[in-house]
């Protein structure tokens, strides 16, 4: 599982430097979600803070900072791996 949250990361990183921005947040959104089945406070916090990115390319400053917040958070759990 964790080769296809990778994956889902590197696919949204290709989709960011084409400027595929929504593409983007989605793979993101697919590699939190695997991050977070496997509890990966790390994974976790790299997926939502390039979901944050995204989302700022897009416009959505609100949404953008909700998900940075959530990956300061994951960054500095102390259960993280």
């Amino acid at each position: 599982m964790y080769g296809a949250a990778n994956a889902a990361v590197n696919l949204g990183n290709a989709r960011t430097a084409l400027g595929r921005y929504q593409e983007a947040y989605k793979a993101y959104g697919v590699a939190l979600t695997l991050f977070s089945t496997l509890n990966d406070g790390v994974g976790q916090a790299d997926a939502g803070m390039n979901m944050g990115i995204a989302l700022r390319r897009l416009g959505d400053f609100v949404e953008a900072e909700a998900h940075l917040k959530d990956a300061l958070v994951a960054s500095t759990d102390p259960l993280s791996p």
